[in-house]
């Protein structure tokens, strides 16, 4: 009796190990791919053209341009400039 118990503690506390690493390897490798993939990047209202941070439709055209429906407007952004297409500019409707 005694030798089963000492066999299923030795599986239990090998199966716990194993999915410690498991999960240490998982995280390790994300990390790798993060780091390997700096395309990336949050812009928020402080740190780009946007408009507004309430995003709605995303899309990016053949030209590898964004355009980002936001609820003040329509942003364009080519990989360096933003543009902002609101009510003032242009023929949007008032909300």
């Amino acid at each position: 009796m005694s030798t089963n118990i000492n066999i299923f503690t030795f599986l239990y506390s090998t199966v716990r190990a194993a999915i410690r690493l498991g999960g240490l390897l998982f995280i390790f490798s994300c990390l790798v791919i993060y780091s390997q993939n700096p395309q990336w990047i949050v812009y928020t209202t402080t740190n780009s053209g946007l408009p507004s941070n309430n995003i709605f439709p995303i899309a990016i055209d053949t030209n590898n341009i964004k355009w980002i429906g936001t609820s003040q407007g329509l942003a364009k952004f080519d990989g360096a400039n933003w543009i902002v297409f609101d009510t003032s500019n242009s023929p949007l409707p008032e909300q």
